[in-house]
């Protein structure tokens, strides 16, 4: 229902009975607060400073799914899988940042930094004032994963994310 039917037939039903115009706008503000500033879910908060809270003081278990990536569109169609948590010996391609001068090129990642949320390739470096240089500090989420490091708890984490198989979020929606 548009904003202006709305509108006007709260101004109707209160002409009728008697009432003010500006009784039918405060009662229009109210149901748009209810309509527009309600949860879904009662039971998870909505506060944007408890939000930043959990996020930055998440445990590592929880970072590691925080850092996730999303595959290849070669490795989507292989395992059936969206997005697997990004781990040393992977190798990612920068697609998004301005940090990255070898965006388009795949890296291999040579650390994880999980209380920095943050993931560190090879040859990605830049020198500092005194001739040092050090890594660049990548989000995962500028990357996508091109080459898995294969291992057997791998292999079991894209078994069970198969969507082939009816498992995963997007097979149980269709």
């Amino acid at each position: 229902m548009s904003l202006f039917v709305l509108y006007t037939s709260f101004c109707g039903f209160f002409r009728a009975i008697g009432h003010t115009h500006s009784l039918a706008t405060a009662l229009l503000s109210l149901y748009f607060f209810y309509v527009y500033c309600t949860q879904y879910n009662k039971a998870v908060s909505s506060n944007v400073s408890k939000l930043r809270k959990a996020h930055f003081t998440a445990p590592s278990s929880e970072r590691r799914i925080i850092m996730s990536a999303p595959l290849s569109k070669e490795l989507q169609t292989k395992y059936n899988v969206a997005s697997i948590p990004v781990r040393k010996g992977d190798t990612v391609r920068v697609v998004r940042g301005n940090k990255s001068k070898k965006n388009g090129k795949d890296l291999k990642v040579i650390g994880v930094y999980r209380k920095k949320y943050c993931i560190h390739l090879e040859g990605l470096t830049t020198d500092k004032n005194n001739g040092t240089a050090v890594q660049v500090p990548i989000h995962t989420s500028n990357v996508v994963v091109t080459d898995l490091y294969m291992n057997g708890s791998r292999q079991s984490i894209l078994n069970r994310k198969n969507r082939a198989n009816g498992n995963g979020k997007k097979a149980a929606l269709d």
